[in-house]
Parts: structure tokens; sequence; C-alpha cells
């Protein structure tokens, strides 16, 4: 199959609230491109679209959607979650991926350079049917500038009735080269846990996840060929 390449009829958009068709559209999508141990339900999905601190970009072409993005974008603070990010099957591995990115990126840090952005990334480092493929995703995102947070195991606080994959952190670092303490990831990680999973501030996963990390962090960029 030959890859898609980005095109000048791509239209990017927000998705807006009232936009019941294109909800409909981005959740057939997301259905499909999302193991179901890491997806959301529609009703959860559908109320992060009236919230302030949720940005989801829309990827059409010809008026068919072809990618999306869902990122998580706190109020006044300085670090966003790309908290999902795929492109339909037939138009993968010609560089639509990479634009959709830099895309949200953009739109999530809304040109400011000390936001850092974190991505929940499937993690390699176990044996599993699919490790190829989790290589090759951790790969892409190290082509866009993201490095994987040494010495975190990263769990997933997602209750889907599923046994959550074992998963990495991986952080585009902020524009303005600043180094990030240990202090500022658990920060980072409890307002994750609570605003986007709605656990407790005082989960004792967050303790766990920052005791093994070094401080000032330090980032790997180590991917097995």
């Amino acid at each position: 199959m030959t890859a898609s390449l980005p095109s000048g009829d791509d239209v990017y958009s927000i998705l807006a609230p009232a936009d019941a068709s294109a909800f409909d559209d981005l959740f057939e999508l997301y259905r499909s491109s999302m193991p179901a141990a890491e997806r959301k339900s529609r009703a959860t999905l559908l109320a992060l679209l009236g919230r302030n601190d949720y940005r989801v970009v829309l990827l059409h072409r010809a008026e068919r959607l072809i990618g999306y993005s869902i990122t998580f974008v706190p109020e006044n603070d300085n670090f966003c979650l790309l908290e999902y990010m795929a492109v339909r099957e037939g138009f993968r591995s010609g560089g639509i991926g990479a634009e959709l990115f830099r895309h949200s990126v953009d739109t999530a840090r809304a040109g400011r350079r000390d936001v850092a952005v974190l991505l929940e990334v499937d993690s390699w480092r176990e044996a599993s049917p699919d490790r190829a493929m989790r290589v090759r995703r951790q790969a892409f995102y190290q082509r866009l500038g993201c490095l994987r947070i040494e010495g975190l195991d990263y769990l997933l606080p997602l209750e889907t009735g599923r046994t959550p994959p074992v998963m990495d952190l991986m952080i585009l670092p902020p524009a303005d080269g600043r180094v990030i303490r240990r202090a500022e990831l658990e920060r980072w990680l409890r307002t994750v846990y609570v605003a986007v999973y709605d656990q407790s501030p005082s989960d004792p996963r967050i303790a766990r996840m920052v005791s093994t990390v070094d401080d000032p962090l330090q980032l790997s960029g180590v991917i097995p060929r």
C-alpha cells in the first residue's frame, strides 16, 4: 500500500462541543485505533468536550476524518499531556502523523516555550507479542524530539476492567531548555491522576513512580533496533 503524504487539502480544526456529527466520526476512529485497555468510554470522552482544559484536534481530508489528537492542557501550568493521537489506517507512514503531532503541540503550547509535553506510550522493555510495534511507536516520537523519562515505570490509572499495559512516560522537553526536577514531575503526575483519571491526589502510585527517578530527571533516547 502506498503511504499517504501530507496534502494541501488537509484541514485542521478544534472539535466543538455542540458538533455531534463530528464527535461520532471521532469516536468511530478512536475505537478502531486504540486498544480496549487504553480506551475511555463514549460518555467519558464526550464529557471532555465541555472542559476548558482539553484540546481535541481533528484532521480532515476531502471532508473525511483521517486523524485526531486529544490533549489535556491544564490552565496556567507548564505542561500538557498528549493523551491520544491516531491516524486512520491507509493514511499512515507518510508523514501525516508527524504533522499532526506538531500541530497538536503548537495548539497546546499556544506559543509558550516553557510547556513540556508528556506522552503515555506502551513500553517495549517487556516481552509482548506487539513489541516490534511498541518499538516503532517510541522511535516515531523520538524522531519528533521526545525522550523517555529514565527509571520511571508509568502506572496507567485507567479503569477499564482490563489489565493496563506496561507503559513508559515520554516527554517533549520545554523549548526553553530548562532542567526538570523530580518535584516538578511529581506535581505533573498528581495533576494528571486527579484531573484526567479522577484519582486521589494522595494515590500511592504517584510516590512509587517518582521514587525511582533521578533528580533532575534523566532522559533517554535508547530504543532497540
